[in-house]
Parts: C-alpha cells; sequence; structure tokens
C-alpha cells in the first residue's frame, strides 16, 4: 500500500511540478536532501512517531518507497511508445526525476546500512539468508547507481562523450533488475506467510516491473524494425499478460500462506527488527566506522535507450 500511495506522490509531483522541476531543479534537489538527512538522523537517534506516522509516512521514506516510486517513472520513459502524451511530459524531466530517486535512496541506504552493511561484513550469521541476500543486492546497486547519479547532472553530461554516456545509461537494466529482486527477497518470506499487505506488494511491484520488461522489449524492437505502427496495441497485451502473471503468482502464494501463521520475531515491523539487532550488536570501537559508506540507486537518457540519466 505505501507503494501505490508512492506512485500516487510520483505522479502529483510530474502533474504540478514538471515546469519547474525542470526550470529551476536546485530546490528540489535541497528538499530531497533534506528529506534523507532526516530520515538518517531519526533512524540514528531512534526517533519514535505515533502509530499511523509510522504505519502511512514513514515508510514512504524510510523505506525507499518514493525514491522507487521515482525510479519507476525513469523507468518507464524508456518503454514508452515515442510521441505518446506520457513520454512527453516525463522525458524532459527524466534526469530530475532520477537525481531526486537517487539523493532519497541515499538516505534509505545510510539509515538502514548502518545496521545491515555492517552485519554484512561482520557478523553475516546474524541476518537471514533473504536480507543476507537483499543487502548483496543493495550494494550492487550502489555501485551501479552512484556513476548514473553523477552523470545525471547535465554539467557532468556535457563532458562525456554521448556514445560513451549512453553506454554507461544501459547499466540502467542491472539496476531495475536488482531493485525487482531486492524487494522480492525482503517481501516474499511475508507473502508465503499469508500477510495480505506483502502479498499485495508482491502483486503490484509484479505488474508494474514485469510490465515494463515487455513492453521495453517490444519498443526496442519496434524501434530496430522502424514499424511502430502495432505497438501501442501490443504493448497493451503484453501488460494484460504480465498482470495475469502477477495474479497467478500472488494467488499461489497466498495458498502457500494459507495455514497462517501467529506472529513470529521475524514478523515485527522493520525498524523494529533493526532495533533488535542494533540492541543485541556489540558496538565498534569507533562508530563512524559503520556504514556511512552506503549510498543508493540510477539515473535514465533518450526515448530510444533504457538507462538513468
Amino acid at each position: 500500500m505505501t507503494f501505490l500511495i508512492s506512485l500516487a506522490l510520483a505522479a502529483l509531483l510530474v502533474r504540478f511540478c514538471a515546469k519547474s522541476l525542470k526550470a529551476h531543479p536546485i530546490p528540489y534537489y535541497l528538499g530531497a536532501t533534506a528529506l534523507a538527512a532526516a530520515v538518517v538522523l531519526c533512524t540514528v537517534h531512534g526517533v519514535r512517531f505515533p502509530g499511523w506516522f509510522n504505519t502511512w509516512v514513514w515508510p514512504i521514506f524510510s523505506h525507499g518507497a518514493l525514491s522507487t516510486a521515482l525510479f519507476v517513472l525513469v523507468m518507464w520513459t524508456g518503454a514508452l511508445p515515442n510521441g505518446s502524451g506520457l513520454i512527453k511530459t516525463l522525458m524532459p524531466i527524466r534526469g530530475e526525476l532520477s537525481i531526486l530517486a537517487s539523493i532519497l535512496t541515499l538516505g534509505h541506504n545510510l539509515s538502514f546500512g548502518r545496521t545491515y552493511f555492517r552485519l554484512l561484513f561482520t557478523q553475516p550469521g546474524r541476518l537471514p539468508a533473504n536480507q543476507v541476500c537483499a543487502a548483496v543486492c543493495s550494494l550492487t546497486m550502489l555501485c551501479i547507481m552512484l556513476p548514473l547519479f553523477i552523470t545525471s547532472f547535465k554539467k557532468v553530461r556535457r563532458k562525456m562523450k554521448p556514445g560513451n554516456w549512453k553506454k554507461l545509461q544501459r547499466l540502467a537494466y542491472g539496476f531495475y533488475t536488482l531493485l525487482y529482486v531486492h524487494v522480492m527477497l525482503l517481501i516474499l518470506p511475508y507473502a508465503l506467510k499469508g500477510k495480505g499487505a506483502y502479498l499485495l506488494n508482491v502483486l503490484v511491484y509484479s505488474c508494474v516491473f514485469l510490465s515494463y520488461a515487455l513492453c521495453r522489449v517490444l519498443k526496442h524492437r519496434a524501434v530496430k524494425n522502424r514499424d511502430a505502427s502495432r505497438l501501442v496495441l501490443g504493448q497493451k497485451k503484453a501488460a494484460a499478460g504480465a498482470i495475469a502473471v502477477s495474479l497467478c503468482l500472488t494467488l499461489v502464494l497466498t495458498a502457500c500462506g494459507g495455514g497462517a501463521q501467529e506472529p513470529t520475531a521475524s514478523e515485527v515491523p522493520e525498524e523494529q527488527t533493526v532495533q533488535a539487532i542494533q540492541d543485541t550488536t556489540p558496538a565498534p570501537a569507533d562508530d563512524r566506522t559503520v556504514t556511512d559508506a552506503a549510498p543508493a540507486p540510477d539515473a535514465e537518457p533518450a526515448p530510444e535507450t533504457e538507462t538513468p540519466e
């Protein structure tokens, strides 16, 4: 549900702020930086929020839901038919959206990396297997994202050869794939236990990412063959197929989780899990060695390519 709310917020940002974001991006970057810093500070100092805020607002920023939603808009720009209304709106601000998403993801990675990345390198046995894999995915995404993030800034991009820039941007395909894998690694264990909110997340994320993958392939073929006449119809059928597959996956997970268990320690909110791990993990001699070296994801280019700016 938080991801759906984040998608709605991202859509509203584009709808009402596209022109100002393109003309004056700096205030937006500063706002995103302030939000990212607030997430890190609140996490480090263990700030407690009211129940409703902790459920509906905090995860949008701390869990990277909003940054993921922004990346989804950037991602889908590369799959939309050229000349469509959406691509005319999104393409001019593709790079700016990618920079905003990257800044917000830095806050997410720095706050959670403080615990999870530290344990990954010092006591990996304390983490469940899915969280170890998710942390490895995060680090790999960070390595992909940083050069894409930096080269999304126009001043940097103009100093690069167009061919080299486009080659670099192709790394975004790997980033998007890892992003989906990362999310699935974290939510599938709960979905397998029949948790409704996580089942909904599996459905929504799968619809968004699988539909994108199919539509991107179809667009690539249409551009390569110089035949876009049937692209829209083909993409509609592909999206319908991806939705059907996502529904089947969700139904299978629902059936697997039919016997439902009582809540276990692994099902408490992620902030509580983080706090529990921190409370039982000896602090390093110098706390500055904690993962202050953990950032986040992506940026994008032109219609015919599919990567972050």
